[in-house]
């Protein structure tokens, strides 16, 4: 049996389209060095990592964390016509109307604004 490399580990498989790929890594790859883009998203994810780990360090264990707490279900209410474009956005993009909202208009509400 193969005796895996001590240090070069990978448990975590991130799918997105090559869309999606190509708009993160032009995020976080220094322009012009597209043929290291693995490398770069390993040590971007490494340098977020140790970040966020030393802020929870930082933290008193009692205090509330912006993320924590039960998951909650919301339905908000979308009119049909509304709902019409969603369902072209989805079939656009091969995602689902709740991913369309979910990825698209939800998630990005998370990032930190500049």
């Amino acid at each position: 049996m193969a005796q895996r490399k001590k240090g070069k580990t990978t448990q975590i498989r991130i799918i997105k389209t090559q869309g999606e790929w190509n708009m993160i890594l032009n995020k976080i790859v220094p322009t012009g060095n597209q043929e290291h883009s693995l490398l770069h998203l390993s040590i971007y994810i490494r340098r977020k990592v140790l970040k966020i780990k030393n802020l929870l360090e930082e933290i008193p264990e009692d205090s509330v964390l912006w993320m924590a707490g039960d998951k909650l279900t919301k339905r908000p209410y979308i009119d049909n016509e509304i709902m019409a474009d969603i369902k072209l956005i989805a079939l656009k993009t091969k995602l689902t109307e709740t991913e369309v909202i979910d990825r698209l208009i939800i998630t990005p509400l998370l990032q930190p604004q500049p």
